[in-house]
């Protein structure tokens, strides 16, 4: 192949779609886009301070305020990053067609790299929203035969899956770490799922009595991601008060709240009264924020019919700006409530959260190229008669005051 088409793909690449995939990256959820970006995040880790208690030592008396003094109680999470990949593959005898005909590659690959784009984007946004587990759905009570299902619960998760991605299973009570089969069912054996029916059913390749020790609400991951995600807001917003276990080094159980976020259970009550209730609750906390609420699409339907008539929804943008998405207003006691659906927010559950106090850091662009050696594109000579270029991100989700924002069940 000659030399020139390879650097006549990496200016496409460059040319083409860099700076669309800065934007295709976050054009899908308002959470992912509106969070702050910081892509200098150097060394083996960052720290994010905080404090979670204010100096004791007052009293009406002299004596005991200084007996009691004390400094403040201050806290730190040790953020690391994790990776996540995802390759590109283009035939070399496509791209020797295309010689001398820009357009004729680029078609070839713009139907990879749109789909590349999307699905590191969804990784992204699951990393976001999850626990670092890497789930992207658990599965039903049928664990038999080559049709998966997931648990009722999960429907609205079947936007995770893809055909042809290769999944593993694991245990829901054993802890994940990454890079081992450490709490993989069958040490971490691979199905890969070949076709998706209209209501949410997977076939998957070979059968699922393969997997030795499969149960009903088996967590399902995608192969390599165990353990290996994104601690994102399930992790740092748990619906259980955290317990001693450190998270990024610190101990959350010396303050469950503003260490892990405040909690709220709607207990049935109706959607629009439990979201107004947890507004009034967590603006305890912080009474000036500025919050925005999140649930998942079909809750906010329920909403919005709930409403009626006086469902007020206007345009709301992520601070990227060039993206719009829908919010209903709901009017509380502690002022109106932006509320916005989000693929990616759990069925029955919801979010509050001050957006000014998260932050997704990045070593490098999220998403960029893999080019260290300065190639974006290279020859697989190992596998296939093709080339391939990587999309990848290095980075971590961070919070700098958990306690004014709260996660909540209906």
């Amino acid at each position: 192949m000659a030399g020139e088409n390879l650097t006549s793909l990496a200016n496409v690449l460059t040319k083409r779609f860099e700076k669309r995939m800065e934007v295709f990256a976050f054009e899908d959820d308002h959470f992912v886009g509106s969070v702050k970006n910081d892509t200098n995040f150097g060394a083996k880790d960052t720290r994010i301070s905080l404090r979670y208690g204010d100096p004791q030592g007052g009293s009406a008396s002299y004596g005991t305020a200084r007996t009691n003094r004390s400094g403040t109680s201050n806290a730190g999470f040790e953020l690391t990053r994790v990776k996540d990949y995802h390759t590109c593959e283009l035939d070399s005898e496509t791209l020797a067609a295309g010689k001398g005909a820009e357009n004729t590659v680029l078609d070839a690959m713009d139907g990879q790299m749109d789909g590349a784009m999307r699905m590191i984007r969804r990784s992204l946004e699951i990393g976001a929203w999850g626990n670092g587990r890497g789930v992207r759905g658990t599965i039903s009570s049928t664990v038999t035969g080559t049709t998966m299902t997931l648990a009722t619960a999960d429907l609205a998760k079947v936007v995770n899956f893809e055909v042809g991605m290769k999944i593993q299973f694991a245990d829901p009570a054993v802890t994940l770490v990454a890079g081992t089969t450490t709490g993989l069912r069958d040490s971490g054996e691979v199905l890969t799922i070949t076709a998706m029916a209209d209501d949410g059913s997977m076939t998957v390749s070979p059968s699922l009595t393969t997997i030795a020790g499969l149960a009903a609400n088996d967590e399902i991951i995608r192969e390599g991601d165990a353990g290996a995600m994104i601690s994102g807001l399930a992790a740092w917003l748990p619906l259980t008060a955290p317990t001693s276990t450190l998270f990024f080094g610190q101990n959350r159980a010396l303050h469950t709240e503003r260490l892990g976020g405040v909690r709220w259970a709607g207990n049935g009550a109706p959607k629009i009264e439990t979201l107004s209730r947890a507004n009034v609750r967590l603006a305890r906390n912080n009474p000036g924020g500025k919050r925005v609420a999140y649930v998942n699409f079909e809750d906010f339907a329920d909403i919005i019919i709930a409403l009626g008539a006086k469902a007020i929804v206007e345009p709301m943008k992520s601070n990227k700006g060039e993206i719009g998405f829908e919010s209903l207003k709901i009017y509380t006691p502690r002022g109106m409530l932006p509320l916005v659906g989000s693929i990616n927010c759990p069925k029955g559950e919801f979010y509050i959260l001050q957006l000014d106090t998260w932050v997704l850091k990045s070593l490098g662009k999220l998403p960029h190229y893999a080019d260290d050696d300065g190639l974006k594109v290279r020859r697989d000579d190992t596998t296939s008669d093709s080339v391939f270029w990587t999309l990848r991100y290095w980075a971590q989700l961070g919070c700098f005051a958990p306690g004014w924002n709260l996660h909540g069940t209906f």
